[in-house]
């Protein structure tokens, strides 16, 4: 039987509440023991992820709810990472599986900087462990967010400025990369061709699905828009997602 991945937000909640048929499908799939990951780009930590969808009336255990700091974690006890340097709010950095150590770090975290109060010799820093070699990963790629009406520097921005200063490309351990997708794999312990990726963003989603050799469905919900599916060509298109049971055996 297949395993799923799903999106959260505009895939299994909108806001505080679950979309449309949320609630039976999580019934189906616990007596079906279907495996699944919920597979957010948020750093929030797992336990705040699952008094959410709690609080929307979802009964999602913990080890089901996957976020990038937790692909980085299995990513860093993969590869014997001991410790690291950790650009993140205290409560990111609770979440990271090694110690942070600011002189000399095996390898560098860039999860959040908008919570960070960082001056130039931060930046410095970190600039500085790298040309001594060591590796920068990420959370994020994404440039900026959206607060009301304006725009907000993200990781992605400081991303691309050690990418560029250091002319060299920093691994992302968010949707859609390759990365991110590959731990996930990792975790729910199948090989692409028995994956099922559900979500509502051909960019993240879908795209991410397509370079893992994952099955994908694109959901008609959150920040799905009319001809989203034209960019991504011989994709299946849901409007429900109890339509996935019947391409699971």
């Amino acid at each position: 039987m297949k395993k799923l991945l799903i999106d959260l937000d505009g895939t299994i909640l909108e806001g505080p509440a679950p979309i449309n048929d949320a609630r039976e499908f999580f019934e189906k799939a616990e007596k079906l023991e279907i495996d699944f990951l919920i597979m957010t780009n948020s750093v929030k930590s797992p336990l705040l992820i699952k008094k959410r969808l709690s609080d929307a009336g979802l009964a999602v255990p913990m080890p089901s709810i996957i976020n990038p700091i937790i692909a980085i974690n299995s990513y860093l006890r993969r590869k014997g990472f001991g410790t690291a340097y950790i650009v993140g709010s205290g409560q990111e950095m609770e979440q990271v599986c090694i110690p942070h150590n600011e002189e000399y770090p095996e390898i560098v975290l860039l999860l959040d900087f908008e919570k960070e109060n960082l001056s130039y010799s931060d930046l410095q820093n970190i600039f500085l462990f790298q040309q001594k070699g060591v590796p920068l990963i990420t959370a994020s790629a994404s440039p900026y967010y959206l607060s009301g009406e304006r725009k907000q520097l993200d990781t992605g921005a400081f991303v691309s400025l050690f990418e560029t200063a250091g002319n060299t490309k920093i691994e992302v351990f968010g949707k859609p990369s390759l990365s991110y997708y590959t731990e996930a794999l990792e975790i729910l312990d199948a090989p692409p061709e028995d994956v099922i990726v559900i979500g509502d963003d051909w960019k993240t989603d879908i795209q991410g699905a397509e370079n893992s050799g994952c099955h994908a469905f694109l959901a008609r919900s959150g920040k799905y828009q009319p001809g989203d599916e034209s960019h991504v060509p011989g994709i299946g298109v849901i409007d429900s997602l109890m339509e996935v049971f019947q391409y699971l055996d």
